[in-house]
C-alpha cells in the first residue's frame, strides 16, 4: 500500500472528538471484554482516528506500520473480517503478537465505503476467544453502518466546514439506536437481529427515521436518550 503519494488525512477537532465518543459508546454497549477503534483510509493512506482504549490503539498502530491486519483486510474487501482466535491466526504475525501481548484473544473489523477515495472501519478487540455470535455481529454491524453514513457526509470536507454540529449529533444518535435495540430485546426476549428488525419495520410503517423510532421507544420506557 502506498503510504506517501496521497494527501494527508486531516479531520477537524470536532469530528475527532465525536468519533472518540462514538467508540466509547460502542465498546460499552458491545460488552465489558471489548475495546473498539475507528480507522479511515483516505486516498490510499490508512490511520486510526479514534479508540476506546490505549490497548486497541497500540494494536492498530502495529497493523498500519505493517499494512497487515484484519482492519486493512476488511477495507481491502469492503467486508466483515472475523478473527475468532488470534492464537490460531497465521496471516498477520506482527499484529497477532501485539494483540496477544495486550491481552486480546479475538478481533473483528467491519468496513464501509464512504466516498470515491475513502473507506472507514470499526475495529473490535475482545479478551474472549470467539465471542462473535450472531447478536454481537449484528450490533457491531449496526454501529459500522451508522458510522459509514455519517462519515460519507463528513468527508465532503468543503460542506462540513461551517456546520460542525452535524457529525457529533449523528454519531450520538447511534447510541440511542443501540439502547433501543437492547430495550426491545429485554422487552420481547428476542435477539438483537429481531429487535432491530422490529424497529426498522416501525420506521417504515410510520415514515420516521430509525433514530426517531428509537428515541420514542426509549421515551415510552422512560429511558433517557443520550
Amino acid at each position: 500500500m502506498d503510504q506517501t503519494s496521497a494527501d494527508p488525512i486531516e479531520l477537524g477537532d470536532t469530528l475527532e472528538s465525536a468519533l472518540e465518543d462514538f467508540v466509547l459508546h460502542a465498546a460499552y454497549h458491545l460488552g465489558p471484554d471489548i475495546e473498539c477503534s475507528v480507522s479511515i483510509r483516505w486516498g490510499g493512506v490508512s490511520r486510526r482516528v479514534a479508540s476506546s482504549g490505549a490497548r486497541a490503539a497500540r494494536c492498530d498502530e502495529v497493523e498500519y506500520a505493517q499494512s497487515a491486519g484484519p482492519c486493512v483486510a476488511a477495507m481491502d474487501g469492503l467486508a466483515i473480517e472475523l478473527v475468532p482466535d488470534i492464537e490460531a491466526e497465521v496471516r498477520w504475525p506482527d499484529w497477532c503478537r501485539a494483540s496477544l501481548a495486550e491481552g486480546f484473544r479475538s478481533a473483528a473489523a467491519f468496513a464501509v465505503h464512504v466516498g470515491p477515495r475513502a473507506d472507514v472501519a470499526l475495529n473490535i478487540y475482545s479478551e474472549l476467544v470467539d465471542p462473535w455470535d450472531r447478536d454481537r455481529i449484528v450490533r457491531a454491524d449496526v454501529y459500522a453502518q451508522q458510522l459509514g453514513l455519517v462519515m460519507t457526509f463528513a468527508l465532503r470536507l468543503e460542506e462540513l466546514e461551517g456546520d460542525e454540529q452535524v457529525v457529533p449529533a449523528a454519531l450520538r444518535a447511534q447510541a440511542d439506536i443501540d439502547r433501543a435495540v437492547g430495550a426491545v430485546m429485554a422487552l420481547h426476549d428476542c435477539s438483537a437481529a429481531a429487535a432491530l428488525a422490529m424497529l426498522q419495520a416501525e420506521s417504515v410503517d410510520e415514515h420516521l427515521s430509525l433514530t426517531e423510532v428509537s428515541r420514542r421507544v426509549l421515551s415510552e420506557l422512560r429511558l433517557p436518550a443520550e
